[in-house]
């Protein structure tokens, strides 16, 4: 219960905050202006990562009982959030950077140092003297790595929330409440960051940002191996875990070294850089990165329950290839060319027949899949939750205190009406299955898979979409549906990421949050559909997002 009032209060917050942020920046002309190694075309205020970490911190001090031991890494958390915020509006050299990453990586390692006398990597064990320098030079560097990778819109946003949904998941699993109560709250601000950060961003997360989750992604990491493997620091899982940002910088740092440059000067050698210099189109570029962070999460799975391995050491090797290669194919891939023009032409024949005959068929599926739609939502409303009238009441206010939010943002962009109606059918779906994700007893089906007008209006929906999306522009829908947006993208890779973790822990808790999220997505994809067909229907759709879940709660509340 506790988890579920961060995360919401963590979003919610920094949804609150991070707008006021633009405009206080904008204001103080702390931007990011167009240059040669940036890829926006006009000013985006930076520093916006302080908003996330504010919240996060806060809710940690808030809902954490054991603070004093947490000490040095809240000194070490000051100092990098000071390295950061200083860079940000100053600009500090690569060598000031580091001293104060140092400091902050030493505050670090004496939170950590009663727990572990050696460190490991890939089953080759050091000595004591030896393991703290390692494990300095490994926080320092992963730190930096993070900032490194932030060279795109959502990039960094997106690839720490599928590091942190990992680390919540695996920390609840082995028992560390600290670590699962901030990284739930971390995801829950990444997240209402997100919103703001994904393509095209609005604002940037800044060195205060990058840098600052590169250490609280280190700690939690740490934490969470220390568990798995007591006395003894395996910095395998982190390294793994952390491979793409960690392996890009490695291979930038060595193509530095032998052009005879200053390792530590800005180039645009990096894995975006070449991926978006190919001309790969920006959110491409971003979702391609996020699916090899998440190929580097399953690997760190399988070691955690493996063990050290050959097999695992080889699968780790090839993906760094991969990294190290990614010059040459990103170049294979921009120079494929289109089919032969007779090839083309019997790929076109279905589209031309839609095209010919497009108003009877949009006619007739939106009112199919509207009426599975309702189906879906009606099938799987609740009958009865184990939380108290208090727990319930809470929730009504979080959604009237959301409702409120999303009032505010609503005249922004397509793009904050979308997020709001993903993220209300998340939480009708999540609240009407409340008992079976966080009751670890629930022996129940995830969802309503044993009532056929769910399996049926379910199946229905899930036709039309694929449907929709093969087919979209020959049904004529509007540019808003011809490529996914950023956070679209991001949504996709936490969702199977959900699915990898079900995998790994077998649990039907993750399995009815890993349902819940996909089912959300198919009638949220529906929902972009319909709006791109229809386009006086998209502000309805927005109002009438906010009903379903506060009626699952009114009529839970009268039900009592």
């Amino acid at each position: 219960m506790d988890y579920l009032i961060v995360f919401f209060t963590s979003l919610i917050f920094t949804l609150s905050l991070t707008p006021y942020l633009i405009d206080y920046l904008i204001k103080i002309d702390v931007v990011d202006k167009p240059s040669k190694r940036r890829v926006n075309q006009s000013a985006v205020p930076r520093m916006g990562g302080l908003g996330v970490v504010f919240v996060s911190l806060a809710m940690l001090g808030f809902f954490y009982d054991d603070l004093a031991s947490l000490q040095f890494f809240f000194i070490g958390s000051a100092l990098i959030v000071f390295c950061g915020a200083f860079d940000d509006a100053f600009t500090l050299s690569w060598s000031k950077k580091f001293i104060l990453q140092f400091f902050s990586a030493a505050f670090l390692l004496v939170h950590f140092l009663p727990q572990f006398n050696t460190v490991v990597i890939f089953g080759v064990e050091f000595p004591p003297a030896v393991s703290h320098l390692i494990f300095l030079v490994f926080i320092a560097g992963a730190i930096n790595s993070l900032n490194l990778m932030d060279g795109l819109d959502g990039l960094v946003g997106g690839f720490s929330l599928v590091i942190l949904t990992t680390l919540a998941a695996l920390s609840l699993y082995a028992g560390l409440p600290v670590v699962t109560l901030f990284a739930v709250s971390l995801v829950g601000g990444v997240i209402g960051f997100l919103k703001f950060n994904a393509y095209p961003a609005k604002i940037y997360l800044g060195d205060v940002g990058s840098l600052t989750l590169g250490y609280f992604l280190v700690f939690a990491a740490v934490a969470v191996s220390l568990r798995y493997q007591p006395a003894t620091l395996d910095l395998t899982f982190p390294i793994i875990l952390l491979g793409v940002p960690i392996l890009d910088t490695m291979k930038v740092m060595l193509l530095r070294i032998l052009n005879k440059t200053n390792p530590f000067l800005p180039d645009k050698n990096h894995f975006h850089h070449v991926l978006f210099g190919n001309k790969v189109r920006h959110k491409v570029a971003v979702f391609f990165i996020h699916g090899t962070g998440l190929a580097f999460v399953t690997l760190a799975l399988f070691y955690l329950k493996t063990g050290p391995s050959v097999y695992i050491t080889i699968a780790f090797a090839l993906l760094a290839l991969g990294i190290f290669s990614a010059k040459p194919l990103a170049r294979i891939a921009s120079r494929m060319y289109p089919l032969r023009e007779s090839v083309r032409r019997v790929y076109d024949f279905p589209a031309d027949f839609l095209r010919r005959n497009r108003r009877v068929i949009v006619g007739h599926v939106i009112a199919v899949s509207t009426v599975a739609a309702v189906a879906v939502l009606v099938s799987t409303f609740p009958v009865s939750s184990s939380l108290d009238v208090v727990d319930l009441v809470a929730f009504v206010v979080v959604g009237l205190l959301f409702l409120a939010i999303a009032l505010l943002h609503n005249r922004m962009s397509d793009t904050v009406q979308h997020f709001y109606i993903f993220v209300n059918l998340a939480i009708y779906f999540l609240f009407n299955h409340i008992d079976e994700i966080f009751n670890p007893g629930a022996e129940s089906a995830p969802i309503a898979f044993s009532n056929p007008l769910f399996v049926v209006a379910a199946l229905t929906l899930s036709v039309v979409v694929v449907f929709f999306l093969l087919n979209r522009n020959a049904l004529g829908s509007r540019g808003s549906m011809i490529y996914l947006s950023g956070l679209d993208l991001i949504v996709i890779v936490s969702i199977t990421l959900t699915f990898i973790l079900e995998s790994f822990f077998q649990s039907l808790n993750i399995s009815v949050l890993a349902v819940c999220l996909l089912l959300s997505f198919v009638l949220y994809l529906w929902y972009r559909i319909v709006s791109s067909l229809v386009s006086s229907g998209a502000n309805y759709f927005f109002y009438l997002s906010f009903l379903p879940p506060q009626t699952a709660l009114f009529t839970l509340i009268f039900m009592k």
